[in-house]
């Protein structure tokens, strides 16, 4: 999708869903932030219609230590963080109280 919004002109944000929690998976957060790293590689400088975020999947998907590395990289590149904290009442209720 990131091609065809270069490739049009419209405007874009293009971003990794980060997770390392997923069922019975865990991922090593280092990893993670690897890929997003690379997505920021592709795509970063490459037009000014599409910009590069970081993202956090979902708060109850991912580590603190992957919540950590992910605001440090998109500090220290100056991304922009989206951050997805629940989609339905339950997911809503435990964001809220981790804060």
């Amino acid at each position: 999708m990131a091609e065809e919004v270069l490739a049009s002109g419209i405007k874009g944000v293009v971003t990794y869903a980060t997770c390392d929690i997923a069922e019975e998976k865990v991922a090593e957060p280092a990893e993670v932030i690897k890929k997003v790293e690379r997505l920021r590689g592709m795509y970063s400088g490459r037009g000014t219609n599409l910009r590069v975020r970081a993202s956090l999947r979902q708060v109850m998907m991912v580590s603190e230590e992957l919540m950590e590395g992910v605001i440090e990289f998109s500090r220290e590149h100056g991304l922009g963080l989206t951050l997805h904290l629940g989609e339905y009442r339950g997911w809503t209720t435990h964001s809220l109280s981790m804060a």
